[in-house]
Formats: structure tokens, sequence, C-alpha cells
């Protein structure tokens, strides 16, 4: 592929996203954007059919080497968004589609989901690998979210949460950290006395929570390098992926300005990780002992080190999916739940009522749980309606399985859609 058409291909996407949603020509814009990917004759793969595992899973539609990728920008909603329309015009069945060359399995409903996550979870289990751009920054899928299902994969998710559980992961021994936080959130958000949009506040500290278990302490809020990790996860946050095809052919992904914003967010996140790893290295060859999970993870890998899964790039990508799995996920929840407080006055007010009568002037803990059942309530209705994670990370069948009478073939790419099945 010439340099000169992968770039003129990109920059052309990128305009007709743009124009998309502004102006009305976009029938022109499409039209010449088609004609240019089709110069690439970069076909989608076919998938062979196996009868011995079912029926031919049914196909939403989609245009030849784009997929449905234009019919999502013109609808302006956002892939998870345009998925669900999918599905519900499906009456929640799951179904085929197809985001450029590569081919997705939303897989819908109660019966689908367990045949895909339980009762074939090892052949479901894989990652999607050099197939999308994703891995342009994490090439050999370390960490634990990118990473195929292997007894290496085992090995790393076991110690990862042995570590955890040392933390009080899960435990009521967590909470300090977690209490700690929630008071200076709720002191710095005392501090205005206009209305404001909290998000920001809200993401600094969570992932302040975050820093305290992995690095060992907290940063302040007006922290220039805190607030540079925080705006870098906000875009990753953010991407939208059917905006940046170079995502679904990789050859083209250093010719995407938005493709590559992303990238330099991640890498930057990577380089002030490996900052903090090189800090716990010079502590454990000293004998410091350092209360925090990469301290942790570097004493167990110095203890294995017969163990080639423990590494410190393997340790890198596993913060980095902390803070990617972590941050955006907690802070959308909490800020869901003040919007909507903030839309029902009345249930605040017996909110607060329940909250003084139980705990008082006293600390909010998770013992409290079974005396505040309102709160309780609350918080799970919260959860549901707004579910965090609306889609599962993406699956990658590993082996030819069966989900109620279709067949998933091997190789295809699989999304859990959490959200229809909760609401």
């Amino acid at each position: 592929m010439p340099t000169v058409l992968s770039r003129t291909i990109c920059s052309l996407y990128d305009s007709v996203v743009d124009i998309l949603h502004h102006k009305n020509n976009w029938k022109i814009i499409l039209g010449s954007g088609l004609v240019a990917l089709l110069v690439i004759k970069y076909r989608q793969p076919i998938f062979k059919h196996n009868p011995e595992f079912g029926d031919v899973f049914p196909n939403a539609g989609g245009l030849p080497i784009v997929g449905i990728i234009p019919f999502i920008v013109l609808s302006g909603k956002t892939t998870f968004q345009y998925c669900t329309y999918l599905s519900k015009r499906r009456r929640k069945k799951s179904f085929f589609i197809s985001f450029a060359r590569l081919p997705f399995f939303i897989i819908n409903g109660y019966d689908d989901i367990k045949e895909t996550l339980v009762k074939s979870s090892t052949a479901a289990a894989g990652r999607p690998g050099p197939e999308t751009s994703l891995y342009l920054v994490n090439p050999e899928a370390k960490g634990i979210l990118n990473r195929d299902y292997s007894q290496e994969f085992v090995s790393q998710r076991q110690a990862c949460l042995q570590i955890l559980r040392n933390f009080g992961f899960g435990k009521r021994s967590s909470e300090d950290r977690i209490q700690e936080e929630a008071l200076a959130l709720t002191n710095k958000l005392l501090e205005y006395d206009k209305p404001l949009n909290p998000t920001s506040i809200i993401q600094n500290s969570v992932a302040n929570v975050i820093c305290n278990m992995v690095f060992g302490s907290r940063y302040e809020y007006n922290n220039s390098i805190f607030d540079k990790l925080i705006s870098n996860l906000n875009f990753m946050a953010s991407f939208q992926y059917h905006k940046c095809i170079a995502l679904y052919l990789p050859f083209m992904a250093k010719y995407s300005t938005y493709l590559q914003t992303n990238i330099k967010c991640q890498t930057e996140i990577i380089e002030f990780i490996q900052s903090e790893i090189d800090k716990n290295q010079e502590y454990l060859r000293n004998e410091e002992e350092q209360e925090n999970f990469i301290y942790s993870y570097l004493k167990l890998m110095k203890e294995k080190s017969d163990d080639s899964s423990f590494s410190t790039e393997q340790l890198k990508f596993v913060v980095f999916d902390f803070f990617f799995g972590g941050t955006e996920t907690t802070a959308t929840a909490i800020s869901w739940a003040l919007i909507y407080l903030a839309n029902r006055p009345e249930l605040q007010r017996r909110l607060q009522e329940e909250i003084d009568r139980v705990i008082g002037d006293g600390v909010v803990s998770l013992h409290n749980k079974n005396e505040t059942l309102l709160l309780d309530a609350f918080i799970q209705e919260t959860l549901r309606i707004s579910t965090p994670v609306p889609m599962t990370v993406l699956h990658k069948a590993i082996a030819d399985l069966s989900v109620n009478g279709l067949h998933l073939p091997k190789g295809a790419l699989v999304r859990i859609s959490c959200y229809l099945q909760i609401n």
C-alpha cells in the first residue's frame, strides 16, 4: 500500500466523519470516501461455516469493506448505542456485524451469554491480536485485559488477585484508603459556592484510590503530573472506535491523527507507570519495604525468577489495566448517581435522613450496608440503569463453538451486551 494513498484515505475518512456531523452534503462525501476505500481492495475475511456447530449467525447488514461504520456515523450514535439499537430491532437476539474487514458477533440474552461465557468459557476466552491497532502500544499483549487465555494468563491473574487480597481488596480492611479519598473529594466539592461540573474532580478522586493502592501514595488534585494522567485517561475513555477506520486496518494506523493521539496518551501513561516501577526497584534493591502493589509484584517476581510470565513489562501493563479499567467505570457510576439525585431532591432528603439516623456523624462503612437499605437500593439501581460497562472487552473465539444452535466460528471477535441483559 503506497504511503501517499494510505495517508490520503485516512485524511479523507477523518474529514468524512467530521462533515457528516455538521453539514448536509454527506452523500457526496460518503460516496467519495467509499470509492477511495475500495481502492484498497481489502476484503473482509469470510469464515467457513461448519454445520456441526449450528446455523449461520443472522447478519445485521453493512457495506463491503467498511461494514456498518458509515451507518454508525450517520446515526450520530456511539458504537455501543448503535449496537443496542440493532439489538432492540432484533428483539435482543444475537447477531453478526462487521467493522471494516473485521467480523463482530454481538451476543445478547441470558441463554446466549451463558452459553458463550460459561459453557464455552475457554473457547471464547481469546483476545484480538494484530488484526486491530489496539496492539500497537502493547504488541505482546501483556497485562490481563488483552491477554489470551493460557497458563501464563492463569498464573498472572492468580498472582495479581493474591497481592490485591493482601491489601484487603474486596474486604473491609481496604476501606481506609477509600474513606480517606472520599473525605478529600467532599472537602474539594465544598470549596465551590456555585454550580459546577464535578466530573473531573470525581475522576481525580477515583484515580487517587488506584494510585494509593498501586503506588502507595495519593496526589493532590492540582498536581501537574496527575492532571496529565487524568487527561490522557479521559481521551482514551472518550475514544470513538467507529470514527477511526485505521483501528480496523492496522497498516493505515500511522496515518490517522486521531489514532496516533490515542497511542500518544497510552504511551505517556505507560512512561509514568515505568517511572514508578523504577522507584520501587530501587526500594527493593535497598530492602526498603513498601506497601503498594508494584513493590509486592516485584518482590514476588524475584521469588519466582524461574517463571517467565513475571516481568517488569508485564507489571507495567497490569498497572495500566488497573487505571484504564477502573477509573472511568467507577467515576461514571458516581457521576450518574449525582445526576439522578440532582433530578430527585425528594430522594436526596430521604437518603440524608437514613444516613443521619443510622450513621450520624460517623464515617460510612460497609458494615452499615444492611442498615441503610434505601441507600443500598439506590446504588444498585444506579448501576443497573447506567451500566458502567455496557459491553464487555473484546473476546476472540479460539475454537469453533455453538451458541444455542448458532455457529460461532474460530477467530471470530465477540462482544457481550451487558446493558441489555439487565435493562
